[in-house]
């Protein structure tokens, strides 16, 4: 007897007869249930460092004197400066925190579904856009320099992670406005890109030079193409990125920041240039982010030759195109770092990179994809598609998956109970008139550094961020009472 006609097998066959109805469901199931820790720890998210700074400074002169001193004498990030508005420490209101960590992540997986049905032309219905977008989050989360910083912490959100939001909509919503039959849908549309281009190109640089190169593409493969409507939207939505650009580049802040912050002015050119690609080449060669470029085309070669005949008229791009519009737009990125700043960029930096990295892998995976020929994946990709998959359900059962349900299930509650402690011992020390205070380290929590990253406070109240809490409390100082945990990192975490 083989083993096909064995009893076992017959009855793995009945089985799979049975679930394969609702494998839909199942698969759905599984992917909230990976993305239910995530989702989780949203609602512990709390205050941190520049949240202080900024809520301090916004009481002490109001929102709109902060901000004007801030694009003034910091930054010319404007999008960013008006984002820092909806800061819930400048309003008293900590359980703000959780709900805006709530929209970052619900934000990212909207957009990024309403992309992917665009992209398809509406040929991929809500609820698969929805499961492939949740499955690209988590490709995301599992690898990403810093998911503290992507949705966590508020400060790093609104500079690197609205920006990714905006960077998936103004692209998407620029197809829509040459698509729709009527004049009011394309000028809907067409506000809709100019508006999210205004604010990507307003939330930080790294953002302005991506926003700069994939326009220059789009505006030289339209004009190569002779497709002129669409030349004219992009050339539109360039002159809308050039304003913004003007507004940043020229604000005062900035040069006043590049005397305290840059060496890169003391520094040949060629030298920053040098770091530029030594660091690209460090970036590009980190094994998690150089496995997962290898795997996802892998598991992603299946929608992407179903749906290639679907792709916008201007998305097809030689392999050499590909790899020049890849590398360009990450090797500008780090020119740009190079010269701003001497280091290797903080991980939260490093967020806004991967994201530009992947999307752009991606798209031009499919851009390439030749235009003729079978709906589905040759040989050797359906040969390692196996193999993938199972490395990909380890990927879900360890790392970054294991990590989040363990801050959620040992960490969470104890730290948010821990923070409410502190912030009422502070509170009440204030009320007694003490000016210098000292509070209890944290106890019993080991970061995982999904939402902890280590201790917020320390005991030298010369530190940033104690000084920075302290004056938001309107304290003369801050410190923890002896040595606890490790001290947060955000350049690693």
């Amino acid at each position: 007897m083989s083993i096909a006609q064995t009893p076992q097998a017959a009855s793995w066959r009945r089985l799979l007869r049975r679930v394969w109805p609702w494998r839909r469901w199942l698969l759905g199931g599984l992917l909230a249930l990976l993305l239910l820790p995530y989702v989780a720890l949203c609602l512990y998210s709390q205050p941190y460092w520049d949240d202080y700074d900024y809520a301090a400074l916004a009481r002490r002169v109001g929102q709109w004197p902060a901000q004007r001193y801030l694009y003034m004498h910091f930054t010319g990030r404007y999008f960013t400066l008006l984002l820092t508005r909806l800061n819930p420490l400048a309003y008293g209101w900590l359980p703000g925190f959780k709900w805006l960590s709530l929209g970052w992540l619900g934000a990212t997986l909207v957009v990024q579904a309403l992309a992917l049905r665009v992209l398809a032309r509406q040929r991929l219905s809500w609820r698969a856009a929805a499961g492939w977008s949740g499955a690209l989050v988590l490709a995301q989360l599992y690898v990403m320099p810093s998911p503290y910083g992507a949705f966590y912490w508020f400060s790093s959100a609104v500079v690197y992670q609205v920006p990714v939001i905006l960077a998936m909509l103004f692209p998407v919503a620029a197809l829509q406005a040459g698509r729709a039959p009527h004049f009011a849908g394309r000028a809907a549309w067409y506000a809709v890109a100019a508006l999210a281009l205004l604010g990507m190109v307003g939330s930080n640089e790294l953002a302005l030079l991506l926003a700069a190169w994939f326009l220059g593409w789009c505006c030289w493969l339209s004009y190569r193409r002779a497709s002129y409507p669409a030349l004219r939207r992009w050339l539109g939505l360039a002159a809308v990125a050039l304003a913004g650009a003007l507004v940043v580049v020229l604000a005062p802040g900035n040069a006043i920041r590049l005397q305290h912050e840059n060496p890169g002015l003391a520094i040949p050119l060629y030298k920053v240039a040098g770091r530029a690609l030594a660091q690209t080449l460090l970036f590009l060669t980190e094994p998690r982010q150089l496995t997962a470029l290898l795997v996802l085309p892998v598991l992603l070669a299946q929608p992407a030759y179903r749906y290639r005949h679907l792709r916008p008229a201007g998305l097809r791009l030689s392999a050499g195109q590909g790899v020049l519009f890849v590398l360009g737009g990450l090797g500008l990125q780090m020119l740009f770092l190079s010269f701003t700043a001497w280091g290797y960029p903080a991980a939260r930096t490093l967020n806004f990179l991967w994201f530009s990295l992947l999307a752009s892998w991606l798209l031009v995976g499919w851009a390439t994809l030749p235009a003729e020929g079978p709906r589905r994946p040759g040989p050797l990709l359906r040969r390692l598609r196996l193999p993938v998959l199972l490395y990909a359900a380890l990927l879900a059962g360890g790392g970054t998956e294991r990590a989040a349900w363990r801050e959620l299930l040992e960490n969470a509650p104890a730290w948010q109970r821990q923070q409410a402690a502190r912030t009422a011992a502070i509170e009440a020390a204030k009320q007694a008139g003490a000016r210098e205070v000292s509070v209890e380290p944290l106890r019993g929590i080991h970061p995982q550094n999904v939402l902890i990253i280590g201790e917020t406070l320390s005991p030298d109240a010369r530190a940033r961020y104690n000084q920075d809490a302290a004056r938001w409390y309107g304290l003369d100082s801050l410190r923890l009472s002896r040595p606890g945990l490790e001290p947060a990192n955000v350049n690693l975490h």
